[in-house]
């Protein structure tokens, strides 16, 4: 019981600590249509069209490591995205505000420049006579 409860935590730690190069072959070929096809093996390409197929390329799978440095890199440039737009954002805000403030300056002064361009008729008991 103790030597395949050992085995099994032992082929759980190397399965854990040694990925896996896992690699996937794929074939691509054209049909008479024009259209462009992907297949895993060659036996699922037509006779017809075997003699196009281009020679497979490995493509490797991603380990951990690089996965999580990719997804970080993404995570950077998102983080760095969403500053330039809440930036852009501030931005605009303060623009609003300061021609919101402009409009109501403009609407006071309009209101008041032809109350003070009308005088009033002067009256006999307003002038002082100075001597």
């Amino acid at each position: 019981m103790a030597r395949v409860l050992l085995t099994s935590l032992f082929a759980l730690f190397v399965s854990l600590v040694c990925p896996l190069q896992a690699e996937a072959q794929r074939y691509r070929y054209m049909d008479s249509s024009g259209n462009l096809h992907f297949v895993d093996s060659l036996g699922d390409i037509p006779r017809q069209y075997r003699q196009q197929v281009v020679p497979p390329t490995p493509t490797p799978a991603l380990d951990t490591r690089q996965r999580n440095q990719l997804k970080r890199a993404k995570d950077r440039e998102m983080k760095q995205r969403q500053q330039q737009m809440e930036k852009k954002k501030r931005e605009i805000e303060r623009v609003r505000k300061s021609l919101e403030r402009d409009q109501k300056l403009q609407s006071i002064k309009g209101a008041s420049a032809p109350a003070s361009s009308q005088k009033a008729p002067a009256r006999e008991d307003d002038i002082e006579v100075i001597r």
